[in-house]
């Protein structure tokens, strides 16, 4: 069961899709149907570098960190996700994310960066650097920890 929020955040927090000049190569001109939690991994992020296959084993590996984390804890901010990826943080970071809880299920119960969508085609095939990461975050979770 995935939750839906409304969260009221700042015009400047918002991701803007249409600024052509923060848009990966694969993405220019297009309309891409992502949430509002998206976040370009670009030369401003940790880990990035100018090798497209070290950065998506670097960001497969955080991924799986930050599921690590979200079992062992049972709960995971999307702040903390941005943190790890030298990702601003948000106001809306402070209260979405993922509950891992086993006999009742909040959400996914797993983090997902959104490496596999149609739109990472060229991340994933090596021809890019830069990938989009649309987590797929439970909603608000603060009721749940």
């Amino acid at each position: 069961m995935k939750l839906n929020i409304t969260i009221e955040i700042d015009d400047e927090e918002l991701f803007n899709l249409k600024t052509e000049e923060k848009y990966p190569e694969n993405g220019i001109g297009q309309e891409m149907n992502v949430s509002q939690y998206a976040r370009f991994f670009d030369d401003t992020c940790n880990g990035w570098t100018k090798d497209a296959e070290y950065n998506l084993i670097f960001l497969r590996e955080q991924q799986d960190y930050c599921n690590t984390m979200l079992k062992s804890k049972g709960h995971l901010f999307l702040n903390e996700v941005h943190d790890l990826l030298g990702i601003p943080r948000t106001k809306a970071g402070n209260i979405v994310g993922w509950v891992y809880d086993k006999k009742n299920h909040i959400g996914d119960t797993f983090v997902d960066f959104g490496l596999m969508h149609d739109y990472n085609s060229d991340f994933v095939n090596g021809f890019n650097t830069t990938a989009i990461l649309d987590f797929n975050v439970d909603g608000d979770i603060l009721d749940y920890i």
